[in-house]
């Protein structure tokens, strides 16, 4: 530690400050040989830039604070709420059927509210899931109940 041998890749001597110039006092850095350049200067070629025209007001949307435009506000659409209820209500009559008078009122209900849901742009595929889900479910309820009904006959007159 206490020999200190020079740093034979070094370019200044120990002892030797580094000096503030690569050129001597007496001799200028030499010029360079491309003219200097200016972002701002137009090309030398003559090419001017068209200017910009600004956006008239409401042309784009306001900026919202996080830097994205803004969402335009949700439309009233006709039929939003009925698609979901006509899909809540094929769910449950999928699950009710089992019970003959339960599955086939939601069932019809479930018709009724995606029939209506169908006018709806955006969630016209959700109401004819819940369409099919309710005629399928109408369906087993009705031939629950036919056979329930067959049965309760053949324990009568059994």
């Amino acid at each position: 530690m206490g020999d200190q041998t020079p740093d034979p890749y070094s370019p200044y001597q120990p002892n030797q400050e580094p000096p503030n110039s690569p050129y001597p006092a007496d001799q200028a850095p030499p010029a360079s040989p491309y003219p200097p350049n200016s972002p701002y200067a137009s090309p030398a070629s003559g090419y001017q830039q068209m200017p910009y025209a600004s956006p008239t007001p409401g042309q784009y949307a306001p900026l919202s604070p996080y830097g994205y435009p803004a969402q335009p506000a949700p439309q009233n659409e006709q039929g939003r709420g009925q698609a979901l209820a006509g899909l809540v209500l094929s769910i449950i009559s999928m699950i009710g059927w089992l019970v003959p008078i339960v599955g086939v009122i939601t069932a019809i209900l479930g018709i009724i509210f995606s029939v209506l849901g169908r006018r709806s742009a955006s969630r016209r595929t959700m109401a004819t899931v819940g369409l099919v889900l309710s005629l399928i479910a109408l369906i087993l309820a009705l031939g629950n109940w036919i056979i329930g009904a067959y049965l309760i006959y053949q324990q009568l007159n059994g």
